[in-house]
């Protein structure tokens, strides 16, 4: 299992858990950091083969709930393993009361935007950032050009 888990979460802000197959999560964190500079709260989560899935998804549970003010969980890719464990963990969370979104198509425009928005909107938006973003991030580039 890829982990990156900050030793303290600020108490200020949602966590945000980038969760992917294999290292691809971890790959965007090192963007992100290139970009945006070292992040509060921010979580990696990696599935890779030889992973026992509960487990990995026990893993993902107590990364979301370290957070107070809840937690926005990106992921890779819609119906893939990561994203199954995250669904079946956060559906019984927000049983509970835990404040958690998830979001798929996890791309470095949308888990930018989500850092910058959820330190001033309300976490209930942070979600519909979170598509906003990841959908504008998807661009034929050459058609600006012709």
């Amino acid at each position: 299992m890829i982990k990156i888990i900050p030793e303290q979460a600020d108490d200020g802000i949602p966590g945000v858990l980038l969760c992917s197959h294999g290292h691809l999560a971890e790959g965007i964190a090192d963007a992100v950091k290139m970009i945006y500079g070292e992040c509060k709260n921010l979580v990696v989560i990696g599935l890779e083969e030889s992973d026992d899935v509960a487990g990995w998804g026990d893993e993902l549970e107590a990364a979301v709930k370290r957070f107070s003010k809840g937690a926005i969980v990106l992921i890779d890719l819609f119906g893939g393993t990561p994203g199954n464990q995250c669904l079946l963990k956060t559906v019984q969370m927000l049983k509970t009361g835990d404040s958690v979104s998830v979001v798929a198509g996890m791309n470095l425009g949308m888990v930018l935007e989500v850092l910058a928005g959820r330190e001033t909107e309300k976490f209930e938006r942070i979600a519909e950032i979170a598509v906003e973003a990841g959908k504008q991030a998807v661009s034929d580039c050459l058609l600006h050009f012709r």
